[in-house]
């Protein structure tokens, strides 16, 4: 549910920044938790108790499918902090890579996930065209040389991560 989900993602978070890039500066490091105590903030205004589980939430490909796309999206979380420190240009394009190979990852194992649940690989829903979308501005940022370019291709990659999952999972249904 919703508020499990941003519980564990503001976990992740915390993890990655406390025990994970020794090298980054403190004000990264602090936008981070700040980033998480808000999304932690947030999380109670979601509903808290699942309802009964329906069939399609029990395949194994959830189990997979959910987890890449936190983890896509936390190297996007960590790309976009990082994208205000100039020095922190190699982590950035590292972070990055990361988001668009485990997005990637995440859309074609959602793909897997819902051939098995509705009996189609890819439906056009609101959903799939907002991962699809969110990934193909992380792609965009590795055609920009300019770095003014790859720092709005982040910026939107992120908004559009955020409304992918805010958004569409919980304000159009």
């Amino acid at each position: 549910n919703g508020y499990g989900s941003m519980i564990f993602f503001s976990f992740i978070i915390i993890l990655k920044t406390l025990f994970f890039h020794k090298e980054t500066p403190l004000k990264l490091k602090q936008a981070h938790i700040l980033f998480a105590e808000i999304m932690i903030v947030g999380s109670f205004f979601m509903p808290f108790k699942l309802s009964r589980v329906q069939a399609v939430l029990t395949s194994y490909w959830l189990g997979i499918h959910v987890p890449l796309f936190f983890i896509g999206y936390l190297s996007l979380t960590t790309a976009f902090f990082a994208s205000f420190f100039p020095q922190m240009k190699q982590m950035e394009k590292k972070e990055m890579k990361l988001a668009l190979l485990f997005i990637f990852s995440g859309i074609i194992t959602g793909a897997f996930w819902a051939e098995i649940s509705w009996g189609r690989f890819w439906g056009w829903d609101s959903k799939e065209v907002w991962a699809l979308s969110t990934w193909l501005f992380v792609l965009s940022y590795f055609h920009f040389k300019n770095k003014k370019e790859q720092k709005m291709a982040i910026i939107t990659a992120f908004i559009s991560m955020i409304l992918t999952y805010i958004v569409v999972s919980f304000i159009v249904p």
